[in-house]
This record gives C-alpha cells, sequence and structure tokens, in this order.
C-alpha cells in the first residue's frame, strides 16, 4: 500500500480467511515470521500481522494506494456515506498536505454521489408513474404536470447515462451527457467555480418557468405526488425561489473570486473576499430552509467549495509555515454566529431577493390576465 513499518511497531495478529489465490501458494512464499504464526492453524484461515496507522509511514506520500472497495461503499446507506464523507473532510482539514485524506474524500464523495443517484433514478420512476396516473386535469395543471412529466423523463436520461461508466459511452451519448447535467444541474450540490453566466441566466429562467406553472396550478394534491405528504403549493413554490437565490448567490462569488484573481490590489482584494464571507453565510442559511437531507449534502458540498477559496487556502498556508517554522500557533478570534448573521442581514434589502422574485412574478401575471381581458 506504499506504506513502511517502524522498527518499533507492535503488531496486531488478526485470523483471517486465506484468499483463494493465496491458499494456492507455498510456504516459501511467506515470510518465516508468519510461516511460524500459522502452524497451528485450519488451512484455511492464516494469522496475518496488521499495523496500527501510528506505526507506519509512508516510504512516497504521492504514491499511497487506497484500499477501498468502491462496491462495497456502494452498497452502504446515504446516512452512513455522508458520515464517511464529514469524518474525511474533518481529517482532511486537520492536515491539508496529506494527499491520502484528500483522495478519501474524493473517494467516499463519489460512492456517496452513485448512491444519490441510485435513489433518484427509483424516485423519478415513482414520480413519473403517479404523474402518469393523473386523469382529467384543468387546462393549468395540465401544463404544469406535461412540463414535470418532460422533466423527468430528461432526468432519467441522465442519471442512466451517469450511472453508466465513462468507457461505455458513445461520443453522442456523451455529449447529451454533458448537455442535461448542464441543463438540469443541482442547485444545492454544482460547484461555485462551474456557475458561469450561461448557467446561472439558465437556471434562472427555468426556475422562473417552472415557478410561474407551479403558481397556476389549482389542484393541491399534485404537490404531494411530486414532494411527498403534507407538500404545499406555497412550500413548493419557496423551495424553488430558495434554489433561484443559491444559485444567485453561487454566481456572485464565482465573480468575486474572479475579480480577486484579476486585481493585485490588496485593498480590492479584502473586500471581496469579505463579500465572500457574508455570502458563504447566506448560502447556510438557504441550505437550513431545505428538506434534512439535502441540507446536509449541500453543507457537505459548501465546506469542500469553501475549502477552495483563495482566502481559505491561504489561512492554511500561513498555518503550514508557522508549524514548519516552529512558532507557536496564532490563536484565530473566532466572530460570533449572531454578528454574522447581524451583518449578512445588514447588507441585504429590506425585502429579501426571493420576496422580490416571487412579487414580480405576481405582476408580470396580473399585466398578462389584464391584457387577456
Amino acid at each position: 500500500m506504499g506504506y513502511k513499518i517502524a522498527k518499533d511497531a507492535i503488531p496486531i495478529v488478526l485470523v483471517v480467511p486465506k484468499d483463494e489465490k493465496d491458499s494456492k501458494k507455498s510456504d516459501k512464499d511467506k515470510s518465516g515470521r508468519n510461516r511460524e504464526i500459522n502452524k497451528s492453524m485450519p488451512k484455511k484461515f492464516e494469522k496475518v500481522e496488521f499495523y496500527d496507522e501510528r506505526f507506519v509511514e509512508p516510504i512516497d506520500p504521492n504514491k499511497v494506494r487506497l484500499d477501498i472497495d468502491i462496491k462495497a461503499l456502494k452498497s452502504m446507506k446515504k446516512e452512513d456515506l455522508l458520515n464517511l464523507v464529514e469524518l474525511a473532510q474533518a481529517v482532511s482539514k486537520e492536515d491539508p498536505e496529506n494527499r491520502r485524506s484528500k483522495q478519501e474524500v474524493g473517494v467516499f464523495k463519489y460512492a456517496l454521489r452513485q448512491r444519490i443517484l441510485e435513489e433518484r433514478k427509483q424516485e423519478i420512476d415513482v414520480s413519473l408513474e403517479l404523474l402518469n396516473r393523473y386523469e382529467n386535469p384543468v387546462v393549468a395543471d395540465a401544463a404544469f404536470l406535461n412540463y414535470k412529466k418532460m422533466q423527468f423523463s430528461d432526468m432519467k436520461n441522465l442519471v442512466e447515462l451517469q450511472l453508466t461508466p465513462k468507457y461505455k459511452l458513445s461520443k453522442k451519448d456523451l455529449q447529451q451527457k454533458e448537455a442535461l447535467e448542464f441543463k438540469y444541474v443541482d442547485a444545492v450540490q454544482v460547484s461555485i467555480s462551474k456557475v458561469d453566466q450561461k448557467m446561472a441566466d439558465q437556471q434562472r429562467e427555468m426556475l422562473i418557468h417552472e415557478i410561474k406553472l407551479a403558481k397556476n396550478v389549482q389542484d393541491p394534491s399534485i404537490f404531494e405526488l411530486l414532494k411527498g405528504e403534507g407538500t404545499t403549493k406555497k412550500v413548493y413554490v419557496n423551495e424553488l425561489a430558495i434554489k433561484y437565490e443559491i444559485i444567485d448567490i453561487k454566481r456572485s462569488i464565482n465573480l468575486n473570486n474572479q475579480a480577486i484573481k484579476q486585481t493585485k490590489d490588496e485593498v480590492t482584494q479584502k473586500e471581496l473576499r469579505k463579500r465572500n464571507g457574508i455570502a458563504f453565510e447566506q448560502l447556510k442559511e438557504l441550505y437550513s430552509e431545505l428538506s434534512p437531507d439535502e441540507s446536509r449534502i449541500a453543507k457537505i458540498q459548501l465546506e469542500w467549495d469553501y475549502q477552495h477559496d483563495h482566502s481559505f487556502r491561504r489561512q492554511i498556508s500561513r498555518r503550514i509555515d508557522q508549524q514548519r517554522s516552529g512558532a507557536r500557533r496564532t490563536s484565530y478570534n473566532r466572530v460570533s454566529h449572531s454578528l454574522v448573521k447581524g451583518l449578512s442581514m445588514a447588507l441585504r434589502d429590506d425585502s429579501s431577493k426571493r420576496e422580490r422574485l416571487l412579487r414580480q412574478l405576481e405582476q408580470e401575471e396580473r399585466r398578462e390576465k389584464e391584457k387577456e381581458r
């Protein structure tokens, strides 16, 4: 695995089943010590020495092999995978230079993503079946139902392409996958670095269109078919408006990051980083309004984005330099959450973007109805 064992290492001897391939090998292939400890063992089992990580060190940190079974990870529950990702991220934060920790985060996030995709595919199948059973909708309801059916059909196609290994996809499949991923990007999970102007504009347009269709729905039970029991029109529309705000804020952070790269003026950079810090707090507030699962996944994604923010990287590199030089670690004064929240609210307009968006849509609807009259 790319590690060497320390001289004073204390082995942990475990009895394990023999690998079929290993069982065919002769004892001469094993070390003298292992031959000795295996003399009294049944034929299909062997004693193997394992070592705690405290007693090993990498031969070459860049060549450490991750011995993680992806198939086993993918079979785990989403809740357990979320725990793994959070633990791995915590370890990676403690030791930012540890390449293996970063690899583990990537592997666990990949497995979590696969599990989410599998669950999403099942949810889409159920939703499509329920929507297809809905009979004799009025005109306004039919418009919304047809839009959702089209959306779910596209998303089912996308999930199937995402679950298929890349090497099995044709060039046409890859192009279709790329187009659908761009169109149906998840506002919560999409990385800030990917939210360019084209993506932001398209997402805003799609969300506004769906909000308009949803607000005209007359049968409230349609929303329960889509999102579960107890979901009202107000709850459904509010969730779409939250996602509109999330895309809006991610786009502004992306723009600030680009501006930081392009300017050498430290005062400007400091101001832009300050704005980003407030924007991240706003994202946290919005994520807390989503469902528990979505909120937790969003928090993981947010922390990962924040690690790749320039100010965070600078802070980490400064700490590493201090440790290398033997200097005492600086104690940073934490800003209270209430103060950050207060700044966040103070810097917002009197009415939130979400409320303005919904009011604007209501005004447009009234104008359209007046024209019809």
